[in-house]
């Protein structure tokens, strides 16, 4: 997955905002594409614990979200968020931060990153 920061989305989206329309749609990314594996031990560095990949299918997961009472949108939005992953759509890493911007995009394990701030 090519995970992106919210400062890299907000960044581009302020600056496209000055720009003449163009029909387009920009496709940010962040500076990598990363497999699940490597997502787990950066955040882990970043979170200060353990974390554990644990593979379910598609069924198992929606028997899961099922069973926590999971809203219906949110199921549906997790189970095509990982359908996605599967298929590779989120895999492609783009130059459109460090056009737009001028800059190299935030790094996962940056503070600045994709990764929620860890809470104390």
């Amino acid at each position: 997955m090519s995970l992106v920061s919210r400062i890299d989305v907000a960044d581009c989206l302020a600056r496209q905002a000055g720009l003449a329309p163009t029909g387009g749609i920009e496709d940010i990314t962040g500076p990598e594409a990363l497999g699940i594996h490597t997502i787990a031990t950066r955040a882990a560095v970043v979170y200060e614990r353990s974390i554990r990949v644990v593979a379910l299918s598609p069924r198992d997961h929606r028997v899961e979200m099922a069973a926590a009472d999971t809203d219906p949108w949110w199921a549906y939005a997790f189970s095509t968020m990982f359908s996605s992953i599967r298929g590779h759509r989120w895999s492609r890493v783009t130059d459109a931060v460090e056009q737009l911007t001028g800059r190299a995009p935030t790094a996962i394990d940056d503070p600045r990153g994709p990764l929620p701030t860890r809470q104390p």
